[in-house]
Order: C-alpha cells, then structure tokens, then sequence
C-alpha cells in the first residue's frame, strides 16, 4: 500500500495548492515541485495515435 499512500499524498498536495479541478497530469507538476524539480515543454509534435501512417 506505499504507492496508494504516496498518490494520498500527492492528490492532497495538488488540492492544497489550489489544484482541486485540473486533471491528473497536475499530479506530475506537483510531484516534481514536491522534488524540487520543474517540468518544461519540449516544445515537441506528439502523435495522438489517432492519425494513419
């Protein structure tokens, strides 16, 4: 159950700093602050997958 405690952890933090209704991917920005780290773009084309090759 130390995952499930850590992911407590992690949602409740997001909550806590006003992150309440934004989706999962908040859950990344928060971890890596948590870490002392900071997520940036890479400005890269990504496929949704969707498209034929």
């Amino acid at each position: 159950m130390p995952i499930t405690s850590l992911t407590r952890e992690i949602v409740q933090s997001a909550i806590g700093h006003g992150f309440a209704k934004d989706d999962f991917a908040t859950m990344l920005l928060v971890a890596a602050a948590n870490a002392g780290l900071e997520l940036s773009s890479e400005n890269a084309d990504v496929s949704d997958g969707l498209d034929p090759e």
